[in-house]
């Protein structure tokens, strides 16, 4: 049984003694944002350097989110007090990092893709049969003629046009509903890579999916469930953040740049507890996943 309760518990008590520990390690990853992103402001004017600054802040943001879960996975697993040094060796292993960031994030964007082009498809399928539905292609030049000389039928087209935009509207609206529902599932359903890279950094990405999605099953609403119950913690660190939009900060984005900062910063003393959390669910799905058979154990190695 998936206790969301207890496993808070567990990573509040492991979290004692060791939470300077694992802050420092926090820190040191949204320092290093903070930092790529000041950069970034910085070279507004230069596309090529703000394109180099893009791919080398994803790099960075995959080995250290996967540095951290490996941190996280190893204290959850040891009597031991946390040590620095988990979390540099965390780093030390690009392969999976940066392998299973892209492998996952390209599933997320092809999933994106087989919701949305379908969709944006159809709108304009369905536009495009509206408008030709009303066109009279054999007496073309009286029928604009009749519809910009009488004000009825002006107001009818008008009438017909804003009914034919608001259906369209609605579509986008139910596939932007719909896609946001796939990404969130298979978000779900990818989540455990890291964990299980963190434990075996010499699987394959290709496999580290699959066990994930294993481990997920019957699991994903508890795993959303789990996600929503930090939304009190999160709103709390956004605080301080709202204090800036009333500063007199130029040019505007620079203005947003630092609340975005200010918000990482006071988001990180969170993060220990969050990502220490999700490993012990990560402990607890994959223990059910060998119980009951979905996952053999020596399909773990």
């Amino acid at each position: 049984m998936f206790d969301r309760p207890k496993l808070k518990k567990e990573a509040k008590a492991k979290l004692k003694g060791n939470y300077v520990t694992m802050l420092a390690a926090a820190f040191v990853i949204s320092g290093l944002s903070v930092l790529i992103n000041y950069s970034t402001m910085h070279f507004t004017n230069s596309g090529a350097i703000r394109t180099l600054l893009i791919i080398f802040s994803t790099i960075v943001t995959a080995v250290l989110s996967y540095a951290y879960a490996f941190f996280c996975v190893k204290t959850s697993k040891s009597s031991e007090p946390a040590k620095f040094s988990d979390f540099t060796e965390g780093v030390s292993h690009l392969r999976p990092a940066i392998l299973g960031y892209l492998w996952r994030g390209l599933f997320l964007i092809l999933w994106a893709l087989a919701v949305f082009i379908p969709g944006i498809f159809i709108i304009g399928i369905y536009l495009a049969g509206t408008v030709l539905k009303g066109l009279d292609f054999n007496n073309m030049e009286q029928y604009l003629e009749n519809m910009f000389s009488d004000f009825g039928s002006m107001l009818n087209g008008a009438t017909s046009a804003a009914g034919t935009l608001l259906v369209a509207v609605l579509i986008y609206f139910i596939l932007v509903v719909l896609l946001s529902i796939v990404l969130i599932i298979k978000s779900i359903q990818y989540s455990q890579m890291q964990f299980i890279l963190s434990e075996n950094p010499g699987m394959s990405v290709r496999r580290a999916m699959r066990l994930s999605i294993e481990y997920t099953k019957g699991n994903k609403g508890n795993l959303f469930v789990l996600s929503l119950s930090f939304i009190g913690w999160i709103l709390l660190a956004m605080i301080p953040a709202f204090i800036f939009p009333h500063l007199d900060i130029t040019p505007v984005w620079a203005g947003r740049q630092v609340i975005v900062n200010v918000y990482t910063i006071c988001f990180t003393f969170l993060v220990p507890y969050i990502t220490l959390t999700y490993a012990y669910a990560y402990h607890h799905i994959k223990q059910e996943a060998v119980e009951t058979g979905r996952v053999k154990e020596e399909n773990l190695q």
